[in-house]
Order: structure tokens, then C-alpha cells, then sequence
């Protein structure tokens, strides 16, 4: 599925090599070499995915995140962190920025390329559900500007993934919605669901000790969190 892809790098090669790569699988590419310039361009080219690098000079990864994230208007641009960091506390930063995934370099490309394809593909269906809502609002079928999520409209959700940084991204995104989640190790997923009064369950299809798709024994909606084009 072809999109619109925003690569920031203060690194001229860098971006040359991303530009060249997402250009052969046939994404609209743009290029800003500062963290002011990624600012002024994402409201100009609007992009389906952000390709923010953060070690840059003047205004880190780090800080555009959180800028994008505050605007309402980018506020749902993927974010994908690329950089040498590697430590978890990094991630933290990158995730408490608003950051919605990581590719550390040296880049490969089958996991920048399902990466990217993967959060295209829900910065899309995102988008078509706010035009459905907005269409619904001007018709009078869905009641326009409400001012507030009603607690009592929550839901209890379980978390099953292995993966710490993609679970704390999806908890906070939930929580902003009001609802009530929890985490849980595949060890576990079985007896959790059975002793648990939960409304719905993710669950990856990217675990490192189970198969998502064969845990049979939940009866609960099957949702991958991460959808991943390189067949894992």
C-alpha cells in the first residue's frame, strides 16, 4: 500500500538512503533535515508516517515527538523512532514523547519496510473512521463535540505481549480512551482469561515463547497488535 512518508535526519546520507529505499517499494517520500524544518513540513506534505531520527542538533527526536503529539492536528501521525540508542531507557523517553515505534541502525529492510507498511495501514483505517464519524455528526447520527468519556462506558482489557515498549504504547492509547487495562505474559493468558471478567483481549501474533494465533482456549476476540508483512 502505497503512502506518504516524512524522513527526518540532520544526516544527508542517511535520508538519501531512507529516501531510496521507500521509494522502491512505491512511497510518496519528503525529506526535513532539522527538527524545525520535520515541524513546518508535516503540516505542508501531510504524512501518513514520520521517519524521526533523534539525535539531532538544536531540537532532538525527542522534543518534535512531543510537539507533534500535543498538536491536535498530527497529533495521529505514526511516529517511528529511528536510532543507534539502544538502551530500554531510551525507549521509555521515545514512548513517553508519544513515539509509536522504534527501528534501531543499522536499518534492516524487511522490518523498516513491515514496519512502515504496518502503521500506514492504521493511520488509514484511523482516518476513514473519523471521516465515518465526522459524516455521521453533519448528518445529526452521532452526537457532535462531546465533552467527556463516561467512566461507566469503559472497558476491561487484557494485554497479552511480550514485548514491553509495544504494550506500554498500547496501554497508554487505551487509557486515554478511559479504559481499564491490564498485562499479562502468554504464560499466564489461559488462566487470566478464564478467572478474569474481560471485555476484550489483544493478543500479538509476534510472541517469543507462544503462538498468538493457536492460543484456542481464549474465547475473546483475537486482535493483533502488531501486524508484521515479513511473514513472522
Amino acid at each position: 500500500m502505497p503512502g506518504r512518508v516524512l524522513v527526518v535526519d540532520d544526516l544527508v546520507p542517511n535520508v538519501k538512503l531512507l529516501e531510496a529505499k521507500l521509494s522502491n517499494d512505491y512511497y510518496e517520500v519528503f525529506s526535513a533535515f532539522s527538527g524545525q524544518e520535520a515541524l513546518d513540513k508535516v503540516k505542508e506534505v501531510q504524512p501518513d508516517i514520520i521517519l524521526l531520527d533523534i539525535m539531532m542538533p538544536e531540537m532532538d527526536g525527542f522534543e518534535v515527538c512531543r510537539r507533534l503529539k500535543a498538536d491536535p492536528e498530527t497529533a495521529l501521525i505514526p511516529v517511528v523512532m529511528v536510532t543507534a540508542l539502544s538502551e530500554q531507557e531510551d525507549r521509555v523517553r521515545g514512548l513517553e514523547a508519544g513515539a509509536n515505534d522504534f527501528i534501531t541502525k543499522p536499518i534492516d529492510d524487511l522490518h523498516l519496510l513491515a514496519r512502515v507498511r504496518s502503521l500506514v495501514r492504521l493511520k488509514v483505517m484511523v482516518d476513514e473512521l473519523r471521516l465515518r464519524d465526522r459524516t455521521g455528526s453533519e448528518l445529526g447520527l452521532i452526537e457532535q463535540n462531546p465533552t467527556t468519556i463516561n467512566p461507566d462506558d469503559s472497558a476491561n482489557i487484557l494485554i497479552i505481549d511480550d514485548d514491553v515498549v509495544q504494550t506500554k504504547n498500547i496501554c497508554n492509547e487505551l487509557q486515554k480512551l478511559g479504559h481499564m487495562t491490564e498485562e499479562c505474559p502468554p504464560a499466564e493468558a489461559v488462566t487470566r482469561v478464564a478467572n478474569g471478567d474481560y471485555d476484550l483481549v489483544i493478543i500479538s501474533t509476534e510472541l517469543d515463547e507462544a503462538d498468538g494465533l493457536r492460543l484456542k482456549n481464549l474465547k475473546s476476540v483475537h486482535i493483533s497488535n502488531s501486524i508484521n508483512d515479513s511473514g513472522k
